[in-house]
C-alpha cells in the first residue's frame, strides 16, 4: 500500500500528465539510456525532458522515463530517443524512501541539466543519491568514450519546475 502511495505521489510531483514522445522517423537519432546508480531499494528516479529551462510542458515533451529499486518499478536502464542537433534540457527528480518514514520519500533531490545530443551518438546519464550529505549529482557521458558532452551544464531550477509539498499542492487547488 505504501508503495502505491509513493507512486501516486511521484506522479503528482512529476507532472504526471505530460509525456515525452520520441521523434518519430529520423534517420540518425540520438539515444540516452538512463540509469539508476544507486543500489538502495527504495531508490527511484524520473527524467522528464523540455525544449527549454522553464519546465513548461509542450506538445512531446514531458515524462520520459520512470525508474526505481522496487517491486512495482523495474531497475533496469531506460533507453529514450531524442532529436539530434537540438539542445534539451532534463529534470532529473531521484528519491530515496523508508518504511519509517510511512512511505514518504526521506530524502528527494531534483537536477535540471542541459546538453545537445549529436546525431548516432549514445549518451548515459545517472544519478547519484547522498542522502546523508542531502545532495545528489547527475552526470551525462557520451557511452563510446565516456566524455562528458562539451556543452553539458547544471542549470538552477526555476521555481516553476520545482517539487511542491503536498501542503503546498492542496492549497494552490483551493485558489
Amino acid at each position: 500500500m505504501k508503495n502505491i502511495f509513493l507512486l501516486i505521489l511521484v506522479g503528482i510531483l512529476t507532472g504526471c500528465g505530460t509525456y515525452y514522445v520520441s521523434p518519430k522517423n529520423l534517420a540518425n537519432p540520438a539515444n540516452l539510456t538512463v540509469t539508476l546508480a544507486s543500489t538502495d531499494h527504495s531508490a527511484h528516479m524520473t527524467v522528464q525532458v523540455f525544449d527549454s529551462p522553464s519546465c513548461k510542458a509542450s506538445a512531446g515533451y514531458g515524462l520520459a522515463a520512470n525508474i526505481g529499486n522496487g517491486p512495482f518499478i523495474s531497475n533496469k536502464p531506460e533507453t529514450i530517443q531524442v532529436r539530434p542537433n537540438e539542445k534539451i534540457y532534463l529534470k532529473i527528480t531521484s528519491s530515496v524512501t523508508y518504511a519509517a518514514t510511512g512511505g514518504f520519500p526521506r530524502f528527494t533531490c531534483s537536477n535540471l541539466v542541459s546538453f545537445t545530443p549529436k546525431q548516432d551518438e549514445a549518451y548515459t546519464l545517472s544519478t547519484k543519491l547522498l542522502p546523508y550529505s542531502g545532495t545528489c549529482s547527475t552526470s551525462i557521458v557520451n557511452s563510446q568514450d565516456k566524455q562528458t558532452p562539451p556543452d553539458f551544464v547544471h542549470l538552477k531550477i526555476p521555481d516553476n519546475c520545482k517539487e511542491k509539498g503536498l501542503l503546498d499542492m492542496l492549497e494552490s487547488r483551493k485558489k
